[in-house]
């Protein structure tokens, strides 16, 4: 999950849920629902994402099955997207259906924000999809948002810029003994030219990667309680100083001031002055101008690790509990895993889809080489802790990790400093899903 995508934070967020303008957020689950439209009536449902084109063919096809039923569809950047959904939350009017970040789902539903999808969800066959990420946002037994996709941790690599180096490829196969962090960092080293800013690796700096990295090490960022701060354990210690050091003693990957001059890690690789970055099943704006061949790899794993580990990032919808049609919206974000949007998604999305059948069948020949690597990738992957209080978590923590990355103080030193405030967080909301679930 991108940390930049936010203008207000949730802390924010949550000053506003205390204020009189958020008591209609806190007490949509007490709204009169009104009856639901007849069958001759036309019903508007008013849906709300963060990319303008990518679900256009899906809202067609659902509107030819669904006669009664307009769609009117809402674009916003990543920027502005929170921005406009915690007002719109806050006067009342949400939109029927909208893009759920995957981490926020207990705080929506502990204010009676999001309506129940379990009983809409009940008649699909859990064998034909990945359906350990849906059950992973289940909250006391019940399931409130629809995942149509999904996104794990790869590499992206500029193929032409090894073979012009002489660098051997990493292994297409994930897990690998052969691409340890180790061999990692020697090829990013190998790679780089500082002087003429070409580096190995780009986009090191986002805290998901490091995550996944520090989990392979037997760490994690909170306890399964949800009541303890575990960044500062030794095996997340050691894989974010370990990224670091890549950045600022090995010289493998860009600082953060650098990456940023030069127009963040996708323009860097698309630019040909990254070998390797970063991605979550997608690919950089620009990438199909290129004039290099790319491929994708697995993350590294170290060599001494508990066993591989990868970032879950699950693309959610939920349903507004305080939608006046709440039978066509849930029909909708129902729809949004089915099987003819779910082959509309395999065909124009880059990231996994959610049926196993489009993924395998549809998502994978369409390529890159190295695609398979992602839909493996899923059986080591874990998401953020789906914790009431975690976006108050990252409000304290993820600001001060990129002094980590810029070599001004350890990891050891971060996140002890940010354990007391964080752990008392924890305590205050009481667990996973807080006091008043």
């Amino acid at each position: 999950m991108s940390e930049q995508k936010r203008q207000v934070s949730r802390r924010d967020f949550l000053k506003i849920a205390a204020s009189g303008g958020a008591v209609a957020f806190g007490s949509l689950s007490n709204l009169p629902v009104n009856m639901i439209a007849s069958a001759q009536d036309m019903v508007t449902l008013n849906v709300w994402h963060v990319n303008e084109t990518e679900f256009d063919a899906v809202i067609d096809a659902f509107e030819a099955q669904n006669p009664n039923v307009n769609i009117e569809f809402q674009y916003y950047p990543w920027g502005a997207f929170f921005d406009n959904l915690q007002t719109a939350y806050a006067g009342g009017a949400p939109p029927d259906v909208h893009r759920q970040d995957d981490d926020e789902i207990p705080f929506f539903v502990q204010r009676g924000a999001l309506l129940s999808l379990t009983q809409a969800l009940a008649d699909l066959n859990p064998d034909e999809f990945f359906w350990d990420a849906l059950s992973s946002t289940a909250i006391n037994g019940e399931v409130w948002v629809s995942v149509p996709a999904m996104r794990v941790d790869n590499l992206i690599i500029n193929k032409t810029m090894f073979e012009e180096a002489g660098v051997d490829l990493p292994p297409l196969e994930y897990p690998s003994a052969d691409w340890s962090w180790e061999s990692f960092t020697e090829t990013a080293v190998a790679l780089t030219d500082a002087d003429n800013l070409v580096y190995g690796m780009a986009g090191l700096t986002s805290a998901d990667h490091s995550i996944s990295h520090g989990r392979a090490l037997g760490g994690d960022v909170i306890s399964e309680d949800c009541l303890e701060f575990l960044m500062n354990g030794a095996g997340m210690v050691r894989a974010f100083d370990n990224s670091a050091a890549l950045i600022q003693a090995q010289g493998g990957a860009v600082d953060p001031e650098t990456q940023e001059a030069l127009g963040g890690a996708s323009e860097m690789f698309v630019g040909g002055q990254a070998a390797m970055i970063y991605q979550q099943s997608r690919f950089p704006s620009g990438i199909d101008e290129v004039d290099f061949e790319y491929e994708l790899r697995g993350i590294p794993t170290y060599a001494d690790a508990y066993g591989p580990a990868n970032f879950l990032a699950i693309e959610c919808f939920g349903v507004a509990a305080s939608t006046s049609h709440p039978e066509e919206a849930a029909k909708f974000a129902v729809f949004l895993m089915g099987s003819e949007s779910q082959t509309i998604l395999a065909e124009t999305k880059s990231i996994i889809p959610f049926s196993r059948a489009a993924a395998n069948d549809i998502w994978l020949p369409k390529g890159p080489v190295g695609r398979e690597i992602l839909v493996e990738g899923l059986n080591y992957a874990r998401s953020l802790p789906f914790a009431v209080a975690f976006g108050e978590l990252q409000d304290v923590v993820w600001p001060e990790i990129q002094q980590i990355f810029l070599g001004q103080k350890s990891a050891q030193e971060v996140f002890d400093a940010a354990k007391p405030a964080v752990d008392e967080i924890l305590a205050g909301v009481g667990g996973c899903v807080g006091d008043g679930m």
